[in-house]
């Protein structure tokens, strides 16, 4: 009742208190914020909390010198359920931050290239990502729709573009907290959109781990147009309980549109969760091959391939005169989707295997599959 907004974080009508927010109660109040930059390390997430809305939710804080762990209960009236273990890390001062300054505009520099030397194909199916496409799939109401758009990706970078205010009041709940939470929550959204690009799964990816947060200014608010950059550096799978967990894991780092770093993530860990969307779709389409047991793959979904069914230009670049024919004498709608997705997904990946190999596709209708 006192964040009416956190209710726009949801699983499976179920809402679940964000990580970014019980940072923010473990570290409230620490005199060390008064004292410039400051960095969080070692963050784990042990368990997430959910919880109803006729439900309340206790926060229990145990700190020792700079570490902090965070317990959670959640229950109504008197039927409370048992403590949590919900997140721990350590809280530093951060020194010299000049220098962590420059070192993270190198970084986003060395992105910017890494970026544009394999952007998604503007050609394709995949021109951007808006915030109403992403949050078709992702769980978030309003009050948490922190992204605006993702206009570029590649296989190792991709560049989200945080909202503001004006675009979405809805987020001032959020951003009331913080600055810095802010836009901790719009990388991690940044980072779980990677996931949908870069891993054929539906699965919701819920952040593990983080080895690092660097925050160089708490003050700046989602107020003025920012940029987060999102490197890819790999996936695991471990084992927990005999079953599976997928882990992705990358670097991100906030800038203002003028250059100047808010912050700086790295090694954060996403994981895999139990719960899908509602929507059966993912990113992960022409351009954009990943690899799964060594293998290349590259996957599209039909509703991708509706968007170039009905644009002659484009389904001419794709097909062959051949192809054309073929298509042209489908009638099912069904599978004519699945027809033309299957076509657009294979010929990406034939001309990513051709360009490895050092040799060049002419042009993707001069393949016949």
């Amino acid at each position: 009742s006192e964040k009416p907004w956190l209710k726009d974080h949801a699983i499976a009508n179920r809402m679940v208190l964000p990580g970014v927010i019980t940072l923010c109660e473990a570290i409230r109040d620490n005199p060390i914020l008064n004292s410039g930059p400051i960095t969080l390390r070692n963050i784990s997430f042990h368990a997430p909390l959910k919880f109803a809305s006729e439900e309340s939710i206790r926060i229990r804080r145990e700190t020792d010198g700079p570490t902090f762990e965070i317990f959670g209960s959640v229950g109504s009236g008197t039927d409370e359920k048992p403590w949590k273990h919900h997140l721990s890390g350590r809280l530093d001062l951060f020194e010299p931050p000049s220098k962590a300054q420059r070192e993270v505009l190198n970084e986003i520099a060395r992105l910017q290239v890494l970026l544009q030397g394999g952007v998604v194909d503007q050609r394709s199916p995949c021109p951007g990502i808006s915030r109403q496409d992403l949050y078709e799939i992702l769980f978030h109401g309003p009050g948490f729709q922190v992204l605006e758009t993702v206009p570029q990706w590649n296989d190792r970078v991709l560049l989200g573009r945080p909202v503001t205010l004006e675009q979405n009041p809805a987020i001032a709940g959020l951003a009331a907290e913080a600055g810095w939470v802010f836009f901790l929550e719009a990388a991690l959204h940044a980072a779980g959109t990677m996931c949908l690009v870069r891993v054929a799964s539906r699965k919701f990816f819920l952040p593990r781990a983080i080895g690092e947060v660097t925050i160089f200014d708490r003050n700046v608010g989602p107020t003025v147009p920012t940029r987060a950059w999102v490197e890819f550096l790999g996936q695991e799978v471990q084992s927990k309980r005999g079953l599976p967990l997928r882990l992705l894991s990358f670097n991100i780092f906030v800038e203002t549109e003028t250059g100047q770093p808010i912050l700086a993530a790295r090694n954060v860990q996403m994981v895999a969760g139990q719960d899908e969307p509602a929507v059966m779709r993912t990113f992960l389409c022409p351009g954009v091959p990943t690899t799964m047991a060594g293998f290349p793959v590259l996957a599209i979904s039909t509703r991708e391939a509706e968007r170039v069914m009905g644009n002659a230009p484009d389904l001419l670049s794709i097909l062959s005169p051949y192809e054309a024919d073929v298509f042209g004498t489908l009638i099912n709608e069904k599978r004519r989707n699945d027809w033309l997705a299957g076509r657009i997904a294979g010929k990406y990946l034939l001309r990513f295997l051709v360009e490895r190999a050092g040799l060049e596709l002419p042009s993707l209708a001069s393949a016949e599959i």
